[in-house]
């Protein structure tokens, strides 16, 4: 996407260096704010005609500290270990199913 686009500058965001790229992209005016040292989009702003969308980083964590912010130890430590090397003893389990639903896995009978 990057090469259909031309460069319009740079921005900072979350403390890293953003190029900002501008073009349009299958009839659709496209902005793209890019961190290239995260290979991550910043921004992703799209209109056709009077219609705007835009996808925003907001933030930016790494590592055991940031995912702890979303949930207490307690919580992580009280989901049930699932063994999948035979999901098919699960028949059931709520969330075996909303995996099989989504096609992610694919299970034998016995």
């Amino acid at each position: 996407m990057l090469d259909q686009l031309e460069p319009r500058g740079n921005r900072r965001v979350a403390g890293h260096r953003a190029a900002v790229y501008r073009g349009t992209l299958d009839g659709v005016s496209t902005e793209l704010g890019w961190i290239a040292e995260l290979q991550l989009p910043a921004r992703v702003e799209r209109r056709v005609g009077d219609d705007r969308q835009e996808l925003r980083l907001t933030g930016l964590e790494q590592g055991e500290a940031a995912a702890m912010r979303f949930t207490t130890r307690e919580q992580l430590q009280a989901y049930e270990s699932i063994d999948f090397a035979d999901p098919g003893d699960r028949h059931g389990d709520p969330f075996v199913d909303r995996v099989m639903q989504h096609g992610g896995l694919q299970l034998h009978t016995h």
